[in-house]
């Protein structure tokens, strides 16, 4: 990976299991590392925006605690979902 001239981070949850959300609002990045919340007692999962809950929206799925990198122009690109209301993910991208 290569040095960044900018980072950004946050956290994201889901309120409503089922329905995919944007990681973020546009930002220019290069890349980004998305973490599944330690606390998480179901599934992430990481995708387009068509990623389900259930894999049907293709993506991956991280359990708590699992990472995952991206290589992505915006972060509003990315989506999560997940099986139980109010779980999510900590993130850092930079450009």
């Amino acid at each position: 990976m290569a040095t960044a001239g900018v980072l950004y981070g946050g956290t994201k949850t889901v309120t409503s299991a089922g329905t995919a959300e944007a990681l973020a609002t546009h930002k220019e990045t290069t890349w980004v590392k998305i973490q599944a919340l330690a606390s998480n007692t179901g599934y992430i999962w990481v995708g387009n925006s068509d990623v389900k809950n259930d894999a049907s929206g293709g993506g991956v799925f991280l359990t708590a605690g699992e990472a995952v990198s991206i290589e992505i122009d915006d972060l509003a690109k990315v989506y999560i979902d997940s099986n139980v209301n109010g779980e999510g993910v900590v993130y850092l991208a930079g450009k």
